[in-house]
């Protein structure tokens, strides 16, 4: 499921997306970012991409524009991973968040080693990378006007 049983502390967390989204973050501008707990528990992407295909609600793909579309997607499956976490009594919530793109909605995950994983969760497969150097072109950011709207954990 999560691999080692340890936690990233919410510093750790801060740095990682900085990180990650550095060369992008020069190119969007200012965006919330915003860390809403003081540690997370690691998870695995395969894990995550699992229930995404395996998922009752995700699986069927009911997408409706505005009203059940790719933002509904990524904040529902944050909030399945909240609730997994909370009856597994894991001791700290999965390091599972939402970037939200003018054009789009991500989830991303932070792997046992850290390593920062973009995950497309709307489409058949979702498609996913952890290659940092790949992040840009994942999320779309050639396209005019496409830029991050919100990351939030």
């Amino acid at each position: 499921m999560t691999g080692r049983a340890f936690v990233v502390k919410r510093l750790e967390i801060e740095r990682k997306i900085a990180s990650g989204f550095g060369d992008i973050l020069g190119k969007s501008g200012h965006f919330p970012v915003v860390v809403v707990d003081n540690q997370y528990q690691p998870v695995q992407a395969d894990w995550i991409k699992a229930a995404i295909e395996t998922d009752a609600v995700l699986v069927r793909k009911p997408y409706t524009r505005d009203v059940f579309d790719c933002d509904d997607y990524a904040f529902y499956l944050k909030t399945k991973f909240a609730l997994v976490a909370q009856q597994k009594n894991v001791p700290a919530p999965f390091a599972l968040g939402v970037l939200i793109t003018k054009l789009h909605a991500f989830n991303f995950c932070f792997e046992p080693d850290t390593t920062l994983h973009l995950i497309n969760t709307q489409v058949d497969g979702a498609p996913s990378t952890s290659n940092e150097a790949a992040f840009e072109s994942f999320l779309d950011m050639n396209i005019p006007g496409n830029r991050i709207e919100l990351i939030y954990i």
